[in-house]
């Protein structure tokens, strides 16, 4: 008679054990600040789920989403504790987290020298990123919606007639986040006209 509650423990244990273990967070990726981050939990299918909740600014509470999915915008670039609490048709409860990382935006920015009609201008890249690195740039010289250069970060381009022009540089950094800056930019007439 004493064996039949060791046995039973045994086994609600080895149920525990593997409860623990079927909860999961996926994490969008990349997630950039300013977008809206993906998260979802996911559970093994011999699990019978009654409800999800997420403890998105790590007080503890799970109180700020429910159901499996969830989209959420973190205040800032950075990584953040997310955590998922789980409760099965069964009443056991479990909780897990992850880290979700924010990747900061570029901070975009240039100069551009001798905007001379018919000559060729240097645009120079002064943009700058939190943490990574800038790995293209997109620069559209009339602003009509089309990238005319992706070489680098500093590139030539032919001015046309003399007139304002708007300027346009992308930049992407290495986690896939992008932001752009437009300037307003004075094309002279050749000296002599």
């Amino acid at each position: 008679m004493k064996k039949i509650p060791v046995l039973f423990c045994s086994l609600y244990l080895i149920s525990v054990i593997s409860i623990a273990q079927i909860v999961d967070i996926t994490v969008s990726s990349p997630a950039c600040f300013g977008e809206l981050t993906y998260l979802e939990g996911t559970s093994d299918s011999s699990a019978t789920v009654a409800s999800w909740k997420w403890d998105l600014d790590n007080d503890g509470a799970y109180d700020d989403a429910i159901g499996n999915e969830t989209y959420y915008s973190f205040d800032q670039a950075g990584t953040y504790t997310v955590g998922l609490k789980v409760i099965l048709y069964s009443g056991y409860a479990d909780s897990t987290s992850k880290p979700a990382v924010v990747n900061p935006l570029p901070e975009v920015n240039f100069q551009v020298d001798n905007l001379c009609e018919g000559k060729p201008a240097v645009y120079m890249d002064n943009s700058t990123v939190q943490s990574g690195s800038i790995v293209q740039y997109k620069w559209d010289f009339n602003n009509d919606g089309v990238v005319d250069n992706n070489s680098g970060p500093v590139v030539s381009y032919t001015c046309g007639p003399a007139q304002t022009y708007i300027t346009k540089l992308e930049c992407v950094t290495d986690a896939g986040c992008s932001s752009f800056t437009t300037k307003t930019t004075e094309v002279d007439r050749k000296s002599g006209v």
